[in-house]
């Protein structure tokens, strides 16, 4: 009989993951230099689950350690690497394998809630990109579907695969997404 962690593990590779590894959120690898990639991405203050508009990262980590178990989820990416110089058509196909991504990985959060983990909490890969355009007039229109990406959060996602044996290239020769799924 399996255990009801690795039960969500597998139903997330039934859903779509490539990887699905269960570690501790100790093993999370949480710098604050992370959040200072996002400050030239187009997405800074220009999306309700970036920064400026985030948690500050020392809240996350103190928030992450109250966890028993992280979920860490990779999903392979259609985009091919050749498609690197050309950004609009990279933009679209990596918007929408992340918003594929997203969608599993919250049912899979979804899943751990009914499975009796009611305070499993999904970070998501990459900004938001429910929406077309952030309206940051308002509030978000999707309060309930709003998720930090990792980065966000200051997790450190090439030094947290490494520890589970999965590297990252850069430029990538297989472009890949990352959620990590925090459960207890």
């Amino acid at each position: 009989m399996t255990s009801p962690i690795d039960d969500i593990a597998s139903y997330a590779l039934k859903r779509g993951a490539m990887i699905a590894k269960i570690i501790s959120p100790r093993d999370l690898i949480i710098e604050e230099r992370v959040v200072f990639k996002c400050l030239n991405c187009p997405d800074y203050n220009n999306n309700w689950s970036c920064p400026p508009h985030t948690p500050p990262v020392s809240a996350f980590k103190k928030m992450i350690r109250e966890y028993k178990y992280a979920l860490v989820m990779v999903f392979k990416s259609s985009m091919n690497p050749s498609l690197l110089s050309d950004y609009e058509e990279m933009k679209k196909i990596w918007g929408r394998d992340k918003k594929k991504a997203f969608n599993i990985s919250l049912d899979v959060e979804r899943y751990a809630f009914n499975k009796g983990f009611p305070f499993a909490y999904l970070f998501r890969p990459g900004s938001c990109n429910i929406c077309p355009k952030c309206d940051m007039s308002k509030g978000c229109r999707h309060q309930l579907l709003l998720r930090y990406p990792l980065c966000a959060a200051g997790i450190n996602i090439v030094k947290t695969l490494k520890k589970i044996g999965v590297s990252l290239s850069f430029p990538p020769k297989n472009p890949l997404l990352v959620s990590i799924l925090l459960i207890d």
